[in-house]
């Protein structure tokens, strides 16, 4: 197990809502449903990395049947920013 898979499993394990965690090389990133959660997060990566921002951002969910495809749905989410440089 690498560095990076046991810093996201911890993060995971924190007991904290979210959508995805994702850490890779030096960075992490966290997506969440709501501006409270993604506040909470910060601070938990802040103790051991330096938050670059908490942004609102907008993904795909999936793509609509019936509609011929083309249209996806979409959601607000908040992501949190953290590296250790």
């Amino acid at each position: 197990m690498t560095a990076q898979e046991k810093i996201k499993t911890l993060l995971e394990g924190c007991g904290l809502p979210f959508r995805e965690v994702k850490v890779y090389g030096s960075q992490v990133t966290v997506e969440c449903w709501c501006r409270d959660a993604a506040t909470k997060w910060a601070v938990v990566v802040g103790k051991f990395a330096r938050v670059k921002g908490v942004m609102e951002s907008t993904v795909y969910t999936k793509e609509s049947e019936g509609r011929g495809g083309m249209i996806r749905d979409t959601c607000k989410v908040w992501r949190v920013y953290g590296t250790n440089w």
